[in-house]
């Protein structure tokens, strides 16, 4: 083997990882990295179900993302109305009738009421 060969292996490994090309590329860097990105993922629901409750009239308060007894409440006057079970959560029979997913083909009988009674059709 050839004196350089060790010598290029380790650069070009180097240059792998230090690129971001590795395995760990855009992996989180610890366990706190993880639940930060699910808390914004999950303020960014709250946010966008908040909005979507507003336009139907259902809500008036903030829509930053953060839960409040009102958005609660609101959220469950619109499972009623809908003939959803009432739980005050944002589950996903609830975000598909809010519009905020789309119901998988060939959805369950409660995501075809929730999506107003049509399943989802296969493009």
């Amino acid at each position: 083997m050839r004196m350089w060969m060790p010598a290029v292996v380790a650069v070009l490994g180097m240059l792998w990882l230090g690129l971001g090309v590795g395995p760990a590329a855009g992996a989180p860097k610890s366990a706190a990295g993880t639940a930060a990105a699910r808390k914004a993922g999950r303020a960014q629901e709250v946010s966008r179900a908040a909005l979507a409750l507003k336009k139907l009239g259902l809500y008036q308060g903030d829509t930053s993302g953060k839960w409040c007894p009102e958005l609660h409440d609101a959220l469950k006057d619109f499972q009623k109305g809908r003939g959803l079970k009432v739980t005050g959560r944002l589950n996903r029979e609830t975000r598909i009738a809010l519009g905020l997913e789309q119901p998988k083909v060939g959805a369950t009988r409660g995501e075809e009421r929730a999506s107003g009674g049509k399943a989802a059709e296969a493009p």
